[in-house]
């Protein structure tokens, strides 16, 4: 066993546990969420003691070499002290390089991390602090980490936008910024094995968009690379020279035009919603790679277009952009702040004998749920958060919950959305995932428009109760229950035992985790 101090706790770390679940075991508070090095929500400070390789795994050379590591995916070699990272810590400076306009509405924005250039792939975001104020904000990279110079991201200029507005009238060259160095999973993926690669942007999501096609292109991709990039009018087209050139170097690449607001005064520039174009001009999809980077409501569209055209959910890439007036996307920290002490509303469904009918009276649902969690559990992203959950039991909650929904019947006794997610730090792009993989096994186990519109409509409407940049606490009657790790808990509703699935009936004592939602009845407890 290792001593492990934190903060103002000394305990021991048993043999084969990683540092997170010591955290539980001794019930000391820190932030957590897939528990798989994915998401680095629980990422800290060592000041003393010996950092093992895997457990700086996927973090920038700043952060190796400032010592951070995530907890999760520490297993101890030596005693250790420890502390809790800080922003300033985790955000490194950074200069600007260049600044250039791409036309009057856009401009790029280089800028070299003064700590060293970390890889990251074509296609990711950055997320930026400056001294206007203390927001995030997260910008698309429209560079190849292959060049090794600077890291460059296209900016829009936006009404009202404070950030924007600095980069097009006061920012020059050799100011700093902070910066976290490259996430996300919407990135080139280099596969050559797939019959097509369809990439569609919206305004100054032409930068990622073009990255992608560029360094597929170069690393020898010969099936058809397809870019199609809209605006509103043509003041929003731009790099049409760059594109043309690309055009003429590689016969395997195809781009299209297009505005949709007013009629182009160009021959080359269709007049038409660039979903509609694109996914008219293809017949199918299967086997293909979807990129998308732009507008929300035209990546929604497009997600749903592509699945239904034969994409698998796993082969679609999206990122999208979302300004100041909306938190449905890329949702800041204080905009889920707002939300962190707000209890989800218990709503009220009417009983919908269409959709159960559609859904076989609860056999196709039962087959949707099979397959759905079947791709999540073995899901590289997904299933870190369903450690130590088998797929029956929660098949069984959701099964429950959605029959009560649509049939009516008092048959669900979880916790509402809200509060059995409260733990997860869930981003906009990763239920984004979660929402393909689903649509995708609506689509294979034979759920037809309407239906599938609906479903996936009411699965989206839970977006704001799930998507956080932090663990939120759980609310119950107004009251926020302090988080313990595991406590004892008399049962106020019926629920499912964790560990052998019998049920709890209310006024039942069960063992019941704070974080993960884990509940145990005694039998399994003393076990």
């Amino acid at each position: 066993m290792k001593i492990i101090k934190f903060g103002d706790n000394s305990f021991e770390c048993k043999d084969g546990e990683n540092l997170l679940d010591a955290f539980f075991r001794n019930k000391i508070d820190t932030p957590f969420s897939c528990r798989n090095g994915t998401c680095q929500a629980c990422i800290i400070q060592s000041v003393t003691g010996e950092i093992t390789r895997d457990s700086q795994v996927g973090l920038s050379q700043h952060l190796i070499a400032s010592r951070h590591l995530l907890p999760c995916k520490c297993y101890p070699v030596s005693d250790m002290e420890l502390k809790a990272a800080s922003v300033k810590d985790i955000y490194s400076m950074a200069k600007m390089t260049e600044i250039k306009s791409l036309s009057a509405h856009i401009k790029s924005v280089s800028i070299k991390p003064c700590g060293g250039l970390s890889p990251y792939k074509a296609g990711q975001f950055i997320n930026i602090r400056t001294n206007l104020d203390n927001k995030v904000r997260s910008y698309s990279l429209s560079s190849q980490y292959e060049n090794h110079e600077a890291m460059t991201f296209h900016v829009q200029k936006i009404s009202a936008g404070t950030f924007s507005s600095w980069i097009f009238e006061g920012a020059k060259v050799d100011d700093e910024i902070q910066v976290y160095y490259p996430l996300g999973a919407c990135h080139s993926s280099n596969n050559n094995n797939v019959s097509g690669k369809l990439i569609m942007a919206t305004g100054s999501g032409l930068g990622a968009a073009f990255a992608i096609a560029r360094q597929e292109l170069e690393l020898g991709y010969t099936q058809g690379v397809y870019l199609y990039h809209a605006s509103k009018n043509d003041t929003g087209l731009y790099m049409i020279d760059e594109l043309k050139a690309l055009k003429d170097k590689y016969r395997y690449f195809k781009y299209t035009l297009s505005v949709s607001e007013e009629e182009s005064n160009r021959d080359d520039v269709i007049f038409a919603k660039v979903e509609e174009l694109a996914f008219d001009q293809l017949k199918t999809l299967k086997n293909w790679e979807v990129y998308l980077y732009g507008n929300p409501g035209m990546v929604k569209v497009a997600i749903e277009l592509a699945l239904s055209k034969g994409c698998e959910g796993g082969n679609i890439y999206s990122d999208a952009f979302e300004y100041a007036k909306s938190a449905q996307y890329n949702r800041t920290a204080t905009e889920t702040d707002k939300m962190e002490l707000i209890e989800e509303e218990k709503r009220q469904f009417e009983p919908d004998a269409k959709m159960w009918k559609a859904l076989k009276s609860g056999e196709r649902l039962k087959q949707i749920l099979h397959d759905f969690y079947d791709k999540v559990l073995v899901d590289p992203l997904l299933s870190p958060f369903f450690k130590g959950v088998t797929k029956s039991h929660i098949v069984g909650k959701q099964y429950a919950f959605l029959n009560q929904v649509y049939t009516g019947k008092d048959c669900y006794f979880g916790d509402r959305p809200r509060n059995a997610h409260h733990w997860m730090v869930i981003s906009d792009s990763l239920f984004d995932h979660r929402e393909k993989l689903f649509a995708d096994s609506c689509i294979k186990c034979g759920l037809e428009e309407p239906f599938l519109s609906q479903i996936l409509a009411f699965d989206e409407s839970y977006r704001q109760t799930m998507v956080k940049t932090k663990v939120w606490p759980r609310i119950t009657d107004g009251e926020i229950k302090p988080i313990k790790g595991f406590e004892e808990m008399i049962l106020d509703i019926g629920s499912i035992c964790d560990g052998c699935e019998k049920e709890l009936e209310p006024g039942y004592n069960v063992h019941y985790h704070d974080r993960t939602g884990e509940m145990f009845c005694e039998e399994c407890n003393n076990n």
